[in-house]
């Protein structure tokens, strides 16, 4: 007999179990090792048979099959049900994350592509109060509720194509449910009442915690272009800013290509003869920072300044975690921004998953998704904009 109980438990693997492409994949092999240490499911071959994407696979399978205009398709619309790109599951703690099917809520652009989404789920029996239930009369595909209570922000670029476009009033009505959990419009359904130690209670501590792990990259990367918005560089390309830089600090190069001007800024180096305090082949905790101060969009100043680092660790089976201190910044230099990217021997910069820092004290940490520790250097950069009146 299929229970809530039951219903419960397929969450659990259909959330945080990796799918059959991951579990194949030589790259997972240690994180898959992880999770059959600590999965029930998985570790017993409880999937075996019985996998529980095959029911999700079967409801959207004609959605998919229908022909979409591609214009259509790359605009986001409020109501539009899509799903966050398969590409962005990710591991956590041993967990394998499964991107959610999102319903677009509203398109904000306050800083470029941000958006508000709400995060849906497919088996209506793991419905509770709050919750928008869409019958097979709303919903091409079959059953399916929306979250209101779980919204949050994702970028346009993370969401794979159009599944399903849903009139304004579902939207209305989300956003009516997010304000109030019983203001359901006349023709939803309405989910009983919660129960003692109902199961409903615990698969909604599992969308919060679903809806953290793709939300908090999303904004860090908005965060991230906030900052390099707030520079306002009067550069037209990367090539204009070097040039502008060497005028600076005669000497100074790049040991490798940057596709961004934050990356330019970052990723200089200066000449030895110029480091009070240069890397040491004994002492990898010392590196440099870049100080940069810029007016009217320009660069005027452009000074290297002492890094320590503490800590260069896995915190966890998933992030390397960074704690350090940029030495030395001058104290008539107020909220001055903060830069950072990894870089490995081989491959492109990698920006921080999370990141704290203290603009006073110069401390930071930053965390950085990699299933290893990874061999490389830290590039880091405190930008302060002279004000312009």
């Amino acid at each position: 007999m299929y229970s809530r109980k039951l219903a419960l438990s397929l969450a659990k693997q259909y959330r945080t179990c990796p799918p059959d492409k991951v579990r194949t994949d030589a790259y997972h092999k240690e994180s898959l090792k992880r999770h059959l240490a600590i999965c029930p499911y998985c570790s017993t071959q409880q999937m075996k048979g019985q996998d529980p994407w095959e029911k999700l696979a079967s409801k959207l399978k004609k959605i998919h099959s229908l022909a979409r205009s591609p214009a259509i398709d790359k605009q986001i619309i409020e109501g539009q049900l899509r799903p966050v790109m398969s590409a962005l599951g990710k591991w956590r703690k041993g967990y394998y994350y499964n991107p959610p099917l999102v319903l677009v809520l509203e398109i904000r652009k306050t800083i470029s592509d941000d958006i508000l989404v709400a995060q849906t789920y497919h088996d209506i029996y793991l419905a509770g109060p709050g919750d928008l239930i869409l019958t097979e009369e709303r919903f091409s595909a079959g059953p399916l509720f929306v979250q209101p209570w779980n919204t949050y922000t994702l970028r346009a670029c993370n969401l794979d194509p159009t599944l399903e476009q849903f009139p304004a009033e579902i939207v209305k009505a989300v956003r009516a449910l997010e304000n109030d959990p019983a203001a359901y419009p006349a023709w939803a359904m309405q989910p009983r009442p919660f129960t003692q130690n109902d199961a409903r209670i615990y698969f909604r501590q599992l969308e919060v915690d679903v809806g953290y792990i793709f939300s908090v990259q999303a904004v860090e990367e908005l965060m991230t272009e906030l900052e390099g918005q707030g520079l306002s560089l009067d550069y037209s390309s990367n090539e204009e800013l070097r040039h502008s830089i060497r005028k600076t600090v005669p000497g100074i190069y790049w040991s490798r290509e940057a596709s961004t001007l934050e990356e330019t800024l970052t990723l200089a180096h200066f000449p030895p003869e110029q480091l009070r305090l240069a890397a040491s082949e004994t002492d990898r905790r010392k590196f440099t920072a870049n100080l940069i101060v810029v007016e009217h969009g320009r660069v005027k100043r452009f000074e290297p300044l002492p890094l320590v680092i503490f800590a260069w660790e896995m915190d966890d089976p998933d992030h390397l975690t960074i704690d350090g201190r940029v030495l030395e910044i001058p104290e008539n230099l107020k909220g001055i921004g903060f830069l950072c990217f990894l870089l490995p021997e081989k491959g492109k910069p990698i920006i921080p998953a999370e990141r704290q820092w203290d603009e006073n004290s110069g401390s930071f940490l930053v965390k950085f998704k990699t299933a290893s520790e990874i061999e490389g250097r830290l590039a880091v950069a405190v930008v302060f904009t002279l004000s312009e009146e």
